[in-house]
């Protein structure tokens, strides 16, 4: 018996296959039935459990063994001499190319490199250890290696600073905390490519040096 006035609500109920043979296509299989090797091995490598075709199974299998330099231009969409060359592949969230090296973690999964440092390797030479692939062109999605160049953590950031990429609340200050006038005379970059007050540092220098010297009295 309905009530005037009272709304009547219909629940629909899903029918869900149980969590446990979500991704398991064979407990779905009458009892008994069994896969062949080929199609079992194939089962194991899709991640969804679902078999896939032959061809598929054997792409994967070639997209793990094919060389690096084999496979990374195909990625890159190459322009003129002093065009950027852009990375049409995955990225990071600060915009630069990553892509699968040769080499290999302990659990088998490669490990990923930065794609502009891989075309600096291939069309240039080497990186010693501790220097960057600094960009030119300031598009970190470029692979051009016209528009690459090797560089210390220091001079990157500095590069950034002259470029004017490193704005912030404090860019538009002529003077420090302190009241420091940041000219030519009182200036220097820091590693961190920021300008910092020369006559700040000196009173910072002085204060640490009396603060040790008083510490080595008292002992």
């Amino acid at each position: 018996m309905l009530v005037a006035g009272a709304r009547v609500r219909e629940r629909c109920h899903v029918i869900r296959p149980p969590a446990s043979t979500h991704h398991n296509v064979e407990s779905l299989m009458p009892k008994g039935h069994q896969h062949s090797p080929e199609v079992r091995q194939r089962m194991r490598t899709s991640h969804l459990g679902v078999p896939l075709s032959k061809t598929h199974a054997e792409n994967i299998g070639k997209a793990n063994t094919v060389p690096l330099s084999h496979r990374f231009w195909d990625k890159v969409q190459i322009g003129t001499v002093d065009e950027c060359w852009e990375w049409m592949a995955a990225k990071d969230p600060r915009g630069y190319g990553r892509i699968g090296g040769d080499d290999r973690r302990p659990s088998g999964r490669k490990r990923t490199e930065l794609a502009h440092r891989v075309a600096y390797k291939m069309k240039v030479g080497p990186v010693p250890d501790g220097l960057f692939v600094c960009h030119h062109c300031d598009n970190s999605g470029c692979c051009n290696p016209k528009h690459l160049f090797l560089g210390t953590c220091k001079d990157n950031n500095q590069d950034m600073y002259r470029k004017g990429r490193d704005a912030n609340q404090h860019t538009g200050r002529t003077h420090c905390q302190r009241g420091h006038e940041f000219d030519t005379n009182n200036t220097y970059i820091t590693a961190r490519g920021h300008r910092a007050c020369k006559a700040c540092s000196a009173m910072h220098h002085r204060g640490y040096t009396l603060e040790k010297k008083r510490l080595a009295a008292l002992n």
